[in-house]
Order: C-alpha cells, then sequence, then structure tokens
C-alpha cells in the first residue's frame, strides 16, 4: 500500500512548476470619436470613447487618435507626456479651452475653439491646426514659461493677442495669424527667446509684432499687412533680426524701435498711411540692403531716448523720401553706405537728409541721392557731417547745406553734385572746421561752393565747372582757401565780397578760368 504512494510523490517532485500565463500586452494608444461611449467604451479602434478627456484617465496613455468631429469638453488638461492626434485640415475641433502644463506633448492636427495656454512645460509640439478665441481668453496661444515648437497654425486672435510669450522659448514656422479689429497685438513676446519663419500677420490695433522687455526675437521671411498701429516694434533691451521682413500699409510706422536693437537684412518697409516709415529713439539699428518707402511725415526718424542716442546703419538698399523732411537725425549716429536715395522731383521746402543737434553725426559713403524738394543734406545746429563719395542729382535747391555749425566737424570728400536747380552746390554757413576735397560741382543755380556768415572752408581737389554765378563765392566775413582745384565755366570763377572781410585764399595749383575778386 505504502510503495505507490511513493512513487506518486517522486514522480510528483520531479514534474516542472506550472508557468503563470503570460500578461497581455498593456493599451498605449486611444482612440476618441463623437460616436463613442465613455461608459462602454474601451478606448480602442472598435469601442473608442466619446470625449478626449475619458481617454485620459488610462495611466498607461501614450497616444491618442482623435476622429473627425467637434468635441465640446470646456477644458482639456495635457499634463503628462503623450501625443494627441486629430485629423487635421479642420475635420476634428475641441469645443473649450486647452492647457497645456507638462513635458514632452505633442498635439496634431486638433483645432480649438477657446484659446490654449501652454505653461510651465517642456518640450511641447503644437502643430497642424487653428486656434481661435473668445472674449473669455485674452490670447489665442499664451506660452509662458516654456519651451515650446509651433508650426502650420492658424491663429485669430483674442482681445490682447494671437501668441503671447512670457519667459519662453519658442520656435515656429508657417505661422498665419489674423487680428479682429479689437485686438491690441497680434505677437507679443516678453522676456523670451523667440525665432519665427514663414510668419503671416494682417491686422493689429497697436502693433503686429512687438518684443519686450530683453526678448531676442528671429524673424525669417515675415510679412506683416494693414496694422492699425505700428508694424513690427521693438522696445526695452529687445533684439529683433533676420531677414526677409516685410511691413506694408501700417497705420502709424512700418518699424518702430525705442531703446532696444534691431539688424534685417533684405527687409521692406512700406510707406504708411498717417505717419512715418521707421522711428528710431536710443537705440542701434542695421538694415542691409532694405527697400525703405517714405510716408507723409517721412522715410526715418533717428533721435535719442532721454539721455540715451541712436546709432542706425544702413548699408545698400534705396530709401524712397516721401513727405516732410526723408531722413531726420536728431541725436546720435547716421550712417549710410551704398544707398540709393530718391526725393521728390517737383521744388518744395522738404531736405531729403537733414543732421540737427551737436549730438548728432551723420555719415555717407559712396551714397546716391536723386532729387530732392529742397536740399539734398543739410546740417543745423553744429551737427557734424562725413561724406566720402557719392553723388547728388538735381535736388530742388542745392546739393549739401552746413547752416549755424560753428563746432561742427564738416568733412566732404569726393563728392558728386551735378545741377542743383535753385542754389549751390554746396553752401557754408558758420562753420570753423569744414573740410572739402575732390569735389565735383557742375550746373549749379547759383555757385558751385558758396561760403558766408564767417565760415572757414579748405577746398581741395575740387573741379567745379559750369555754375550759372560763381564757381566758389565767400561772403559775410568767410574764408575759402583753395588749392589744386579747377573752376571754369561761370561768370566769376572765385568771387569774394571784400567790403565784408571775406576772402578766398589761393594756396597753389589752382586753375581759375573766369573772372576773380579774391580779396587777399
Amino acid at each position: 500500500m505504502h510503495a505507490p504512494i511513493a512513487v506518486l510523490l517522486l514522480v510528483a517532485c520531479a514534474q516542472p512548476p506550472l508557468k503563470d500565463p503570460s500578461p497581455l500586452p498593456q493599451q498605449t494608444t486611444y482612440y476618441v470619436d463623437p460616436a463613442g461611449n465613455d461608459v462602454t467604451g474601451d478606448g480602442t479602434r472598435e469601442a473608442p470613447f466619446r470625449t478626449i478627456g475619458a481617454a485620459l484617465i488610462p495611466d498607461s496613455v501614450e497616444r491618442i487618435v482623435v476622429a473627425p468631429g467637434r468635441y465640446a469638453e470646456a477644458e482639456l488638461a495635457l499634463t503628462k507626456p503623450l501625443e494627441l492626434f486629430g485629423p487635421g485640415d479642420g475635420q476634428a475641433t475641441l469645443e473649450g479651452h486647452l492647457l497645456i502644463e507638462g513635458h514632452d506633448i505633442v498635439v496634431h492636427g486638433l483645432d480649438v475653439s477657446k484659446g490654449a495656454v501652454i505653461l510651465a512645460s517642456d518640450e511641447v509640439s503644437v502643430n497642424g491646426a487653428k486656434i481661435t478665441t473668445t472674449s473669455s481668453y485674452a490670447d489665442a496661444l499664451l506660452i509662458e514659461r516654456s519651451r515650446a515648437s509651433l508650426s502650420e497654425l492658424q491663429l485669430l486672435c483674442g482681445l490682447e493677442t494671437c501668441l503671447a510669450t512670457r519667459g519662453s522659448t519658442v520656435t515656429g514656422s508657417k505661422l498665419a495669424m489674423t487680428a479682429e479689429p479689437v485686438s491690441k497685438r497680434v505677437v507679443r513676446a516678453t522676456t523670451s527667446s523667440v525665432s519665427l519663419e514663414q510668419l503671416d500677420v494682417v491686422g493689429g490695433a497697436i502693433a503686429q509684432v512687438q518684443a519686450e522687455l530683453a526678448t531676442r526675437l528671429t524673424l525669417t521671411g515675415a510679412k506683416l499687412t494693414a496694422s492699425n498701429g505700428n508694424g513690427l516694434v521693438a522696445l526695452s533691451r529687445s533684439r529683433i533680426s533676420g531677414k526677409a521682413v516685410e511691413v506694408r500699409g501700417a497705420r502709424d510706422s512700418s518699424l518702430l524701435v525705442s531703446t532696444a536693437e534691431v539688424s534685417l537684412a533684405e527687409s521692406t518697409f512700406g510707406t504708411t498711411t498717417s505717419g512715418l516709415t521707421i522711428g528710431v529713439q536710443g537705440s542701434i539699428v542695421a538694415l542691409r540692403t532694405p527697400s525703405i518707402e517714405g510716408s507723409i511725415y517721412g522715410a526715418l526718424s533717428v533721435g535719442k531716448y532721454r539721455t540715451e542716442p541712436s546709432n542706425v546703419e544702413i548699408e545698400g538698399g534705396t530709401i524712397s523720401v516721401g513727405g516732410h523732411t526723408g531722413l531726420l537725425l536728431t541725436a546720435g549716429r547716421l550712417k549710410l553706405s551704398r544707398v540709393e536715395i530718391f526725393g521728390a522731383e517737383t521744388p518744395s521746402d522738404n531736405d531729403a537728409i537733414v543732421a540737427s543737434s551737436e549730438e548728432s553725426s551723420l555719415e555717407l559713403v559712396d551714397t546716391t541721392i536723386t532729387h530732392a524738394g529742397s536740399w539734398a543734406i543739410a546740417t543745423r545746429d553744429s551737427a557734424n557731417l562725413t561724406i566720402v563719395g557719392g553723388r547728388i542729382v538735381r535736388p530742388g535747391q542745392g546739393g549739401v547745406l552746413l547752416d549755424d555749425s560753428p563746432g561742427a566737424s564738416i568733412r566732404i570728400e569726393r563728392l558728386s553734385i551735378e545741377e542743383p536747380v535753385g542754389a549751390s552746390g554746396i553752401a557754408v554757413f558758420g562753420s570753423r572746421e569744414s573740410t572739402i576735397s575732390g569735389a565735383r560741382i557742375t550746373g549749379a543755380a547759383e555757385a558751385g561752393i558758396l561760403a558766408g556768415d564767417g565760415a572757414r572752408v579748405v577746398v581741395s581737389d575740387a573741379r567745379i565747372e559750369a555754375n550759372a554765378l560763381y564757381g566758389i563765392a565767400a561772403f559775410g566775413g568767410s574764408i575759402i582757401e583753395l588749392s589744386s582745384s579747377v573752376v571754369r565755366g561761370s561768370p566769376w570763377a572765385a568771387f569774394a565780397s571784400c567790403g565784408d572781410g571775406s576772402s578766398i585764399v589761393d594756396v597753389g595749383s589752382n586753375e581759375l578760368v573766369g573772372q576773380t575778386s579774391l580779396c587777399p
């Protein structure tokens, strides 16, 4: 009786233990469809949930696939890493507010009707969607203290903006934004690093793209149109850089820079309907090969903010003067290199370029000015001027006017002036330190070079021909020192009004053809 039992025990002990059944793979992708059911569905393709919120509940969720339709959910909060995929092309819409507060979150192809916020998040991507908002939300898309990537988005602005960034790092491409008439700004970047490509902006009551409070903004291929205020705005230690930016149809200014920096290449700044094209205060601006279209109050104004002057450099490109003074410098430095400037062909009181105040320094290198309502270049109130190379053609009055500049530094080299219509090629009044070398002046209505009001002018290596009254002339106690120059083709080659103490000093190597009154 006992032996069989023992044998059975041995046999039982010799069998390998039974294995646990393999666990089923955990579901990570959940499906949502307006025809689904949150109670009976399990989020599979065959039994989808009805709401996106239900698909967010499982701990295992990594991906949510949204079917075409409309999803009425007051607020959808994404707080854990996942991918939310809609069909795109406007086929699926969240009829509610989207909140993203997490990391490694992707939202694709799902439109949002009541605005979106990305808050304290990292590595967030939103693309292929349309985001609109209602009066309950100030911004269509607000990104705060986050890192986010945006692409192929359409944004319809709220009361404040289409896109607002605060303390964030944002990249974006293929973004189209449209402002409502009451929308204050379209893009507003505050204390952020933002890079946008292929940006299309329409409308905006105050500004279309505004960078402020030490923001770094890069724009490549941006088009801004029809602003009811300003186009591109840089404020308060921000910096805007990039290329191929086009601003047209702004009411107040195409570009406004105050205590900030701007560096743009190959960009267009169109005429405004009631302001000036570009305004700069206390800022650093560099424009490479721009197209600047003058407005009713001119093309460019450069001045200081409180005590901080500006430094503006324009290299290449074209500028049309527009109405009023074309380019006005009141404080700081303005340098134009190889720029083509086009003024009004009809004579007027408007100068093409004006520099005023002893805080101003105007520099032109190989720059051409064709036509001007009055003077092509005018400096006043001891503004400093340096011209190297360049050409002035048919200004309405004269080429260069140096007025009331006793303490200014004036240097003109290799400048060609042709056919001043109403006055002289170069007129100097009151300047004590004016040097003109290598000038070519022809066809002036008065004199090639005229000095007055006690000016002191040194002229060398000049060629002054066929001016209507005088080659060179000194009045009002002025003195001109002339050397190595050719003056011909005028009734008076050189004329000084001796009775008031004026004189022309022939230093040597001059060819003076015509009458002379030098008053040595």
